[in-house]
């Protein structure tokens, strides 16, 4: 036997023969689960799974996702809207959160269908599919953009460095390559557990410091008392809207929520919806907390980042570091899905689902290359083989 008589291709765990070889025999393909996952190979031996999370592991992730910066704003959204109509709003878009995050992944779980822009293509076609992967990418790259803005904003603060263009530029540029970066280019969302239970602990001790020292005592003393404060803030109709969006902003999340749902180990109705109410529930309590108390203790004074109301002290230093650890932790979950995106976008559905490049070893060819499915597809029936009828989820995707 020749070198060439028989040809090894690392794409679904497939034996490749030669055609030219008399001993050509059919190819094997190991079985997979309904989510794509190889469960044998040819021996019998098991390969290595995609990591799946529990329900704490899936509530940090998603948790993580919705209270991103746009808690820091909550304050100013209160000034905006009013205390009344403003704390009526927050729960009101909590509340609609919930019931729109669950009812997406529980019609994707009837369907079978645990995609988002793919369940977008079952109601509204192709057009729908491209439109609402477009609109993901564009929420999720915002995001990040937000995200390395407050980043330059936060780490000249905490190092005492003064604040110029260059140091903010600087300190993007450092911080996303040291820690935003690798953290980005983890395979699964399941790995991001641990740094989301981080961030999460992060936003309750910044939400802690915001309310033990705003100086509410003296702003509502010198505002006529607290029915005073409350009279002249019940709602202001002129900038309503305004307040509006930043809190919907705070809780833009459906956009992961498929992707943190399929991290999630067996992902039934009813521990997707465990999920979303723990996740949902605990941000509006953070968000009512600081909106409140970081309203109440500037008023009108509030600005965008109620941290920069303070004086400068030790305690509102280690307030800013636990946002821009939040930052740095938050970030890679909008990663997770503008890559989605991209990928979806570029090499189509064959892609799969959470992969960015499929890589196929060429052993005849003495070099590896990376390719979309579909084009693997097409090198593979250059071998005389067939692979019309294989499903997308059975070819090993790896990010």
């Amino acid at each position: 036997m020749t070198s060439y008589e028989m040809t090894s291709i690392n794409v679904l765990n497939v034996t490749v023969p030669n055609p030219a070889s008399a001993s050509s025999t059919v190819p094997t393909v190991s079985p997979t689960n309904v989510t794509g996952t190889p469960t044998t190979d040819a021996t019998g031996t098991a390969p290595p799974t995609n990591v799946k999370t529990n329900v704490f592991g899936a509530f940090s992730n998603f948790l993580n996702s919705i209270v991103g910066a746009g808690i820091i704003g909550m304050p100013y959204a209160m000034r905006h809207c009013g205390l009344v109509m403003g704390l009526f709003l927050l729960i009101f878009v909590g509340f609609l959160t919930d019931i729109s995050v669950r009812m997406m992944v529980e019609m994707g779980i009837d369907l079978e269908c645990m995609n988002y822009e793919h369940l977008a293509k079952k109601i509204f076609g192709q057009r729908g599919y491209t439109v609402i992967t477009v609109f993901m990418f564009f929420i999720a790259f915002g995001a990040m953009i937000a995200y390395c803005i407050i980043i330059g904003d936060v780490v000249p603060a905490i190092m005492g460095w003064e604040e110029t263009a260059e140091v903010r530029a600087g300190s993007m540029i450092v911080c996303s390559l040291l820690v935003m970066y690798p953290l980005a280019l983890l395979k699964d969302m399941s790995s991001l557990a641990f740094t989301s239970t981080a961030s999460v602990v992060a936003d309750m001790i910044l939400v802690c410091i915001v309310v033990a020292k705003a100086p509410i005592g003296d702003a509502v003393e010198a505002a006529g008392g607290f029915g005073a404060v409350l009279g002249s803030s019940i709602i202001r109709p002129k900038t309503l809207f305004s307040g509006l969006g930043a809190i919907s902003f705070a809780f833009i999340c459906h956009h992961s929520s498929f992707i943190v749902a399929n991290s999630l180990e067996n992902p039934t109705k009813e521990r997707w919806a465990k999920v979303t109410h723990m996740s949902v529930g605990a941000a509006c309590v953070m968000c009512v907390f600081l909106g409140v108390f970081g309203y109440l203790g500037f008023l009108d004074e509030t600005v965008g980042d109620v941290l920069n109301n303070f004086d400068d002290s030790n305690i509102m230093t280690a307030a800013r570091v636990m946002l821009g650890l939040t930052m740095f932790f938050t970030y890679p979950m909008e990663s997770f899905v503008a890559r989605h995106c991209v990928v979806a976008l570029v090499y189509g559905e064959d892609a799969g689902e959470d992969a960015c490049t499929l890589v196929v070893e060429l052993p005849f060819c003495k070099q590896a290359g990376t390719c979309s499915a579909r084009s693997a597809r097409q090198r593979l029936q250059t071998r005389s083989l067939s692979f019309d009828n294989l499903p997308p989820q059975d070819l090993t995707l790896r990010s």
